[in-house]
């Protein structure tokens, strides 16, 4: 397993509230085995784009478009046997 370190600035705060996902993590629920193994962008419980790479997604996504959007991996079965808590 490869790991990577990301470098960046200082963290800043926003002085929007953070958004509410709930209905995001409702829809993507319910939708579990279409979306497993891809990268998700909800809105307001809206699905706006799915891709295989973290890179696709991006690439297709507008931040000004969606800015309280959610992205997110969905992980296989097999990943999410994996994930220890």
């Amino acid at each position: 397993m490869t790991t990577k370190t990301f470098l960046g600035g200082p963290v800043k705060k926003s002085a929007r509230p953070l958004p509410d996902h709930e209905q995001d993590w409702a829809w993507i629920n319910a939708h579990l085995d279409e979306l497993r193994g891809r990268w998700v962008v909800m809105q307001q419980g809206q699905l706006i784009g799915t891709s295989a790479s973290i890179r696709g997604l991006l690439d297709k996504l507008s931040r000004e478009a969606c800015p309280d959007a959610m992205v997110t991996y969905v992980p296989t079965e097999e990943e999410a046997r994996r994930v220890v808590l």
